[in-house]
């Protein structure tokens, strides 16, 4: 019995380990810069077109940076990890989670920004921070990761923060200074891991 819960505290250790290359923490960041830019800018400055192109461009850039980071770096350094069954089945939930999220919240978001609610109605902004704290705790309780608890927090105020400045008249610059706080923390973070994660696991060259 004791040895098979020392495997799984092994286990749950290297399953962490996975998530201390900062990747995430970075890729996630740049998404919620996004959130936290791209929704009050109005035709002024972009056209909706434009606003949508071009943050999905540098959300896919992001992505394949990430993938190939993950695949060049961490992999390289700490290999694929296999999980046991029980942990398999947390990560299919999650995934089960996630994938009804961003749905909601796509969709959520883009029937707002084409209706011209912003101004409105503030609900769904409402909406997408709680979302986004139970979403992000629900990872951060099936992953064993805490930060992502803050990470949910982060997630659920550019939208309400945004519009309360938007109300209260602050200029676009200063709306997107502060909205964008969380995210900029978020990336610092993910750097801060990043440059752990390369000096603790370097990569070793087998001598001929």
């Amino acid at each position: 019995m004791n040895k098979v819960i020392h495997l799984k505290e092994i286990e749950k250790r290297a399953f962490r380990s996975t998530f201390q290359d900062g990747l995430w923490d970075i890729f996630l960041g740049v998404l919620l810069l996004n959130l936290s830019i791209f929704p009050w800018l109005t035709e002024e400055y972009m056209s909706p077109f434009s606003i949508v192109i071009v943050s999905l461009t540098i959300t896919i850039v992001v992505f394949i940076g990430f993938l190939l980071g993950k695949r060049y770096l961490t992999v390289l350094r700490i290999g694929i990890l296999r999980v046991g069954s029980d942990r398999k089945s947390k990560l299919k939930k999650l995934h089960v989670v996630l994938i009804v999220s961003v749905a909601g919240t796509t969709a959520l978001l883009f029937f707002t920004r084409y209706l011209n609610q912003f101004s409105r109605i503030p609900i769904p902004f409402l909406i997408f921070g709680i979302q986004a704290i139970i979403v992000f705790s629900i990872g951060a309780y099936l992953l064993s990761i805490d930060r992502l608890y803050l990470y949910g927090i982060f997630f659920a105020f550019p939208l309400p923060t945004g519009y309360a400045l938007a109300k209260a008249q602050y200029s676009i610059f200063e709306l997107i200074i502060v909205a964008a706080i969380p995210s900029l923390i978020m990336i610092i973070i993910g750097i801060v891991f990043f440059t752990k994660f390369l000096l603790n696991y370097p990569v070793t060259r087998e001598e001929n």
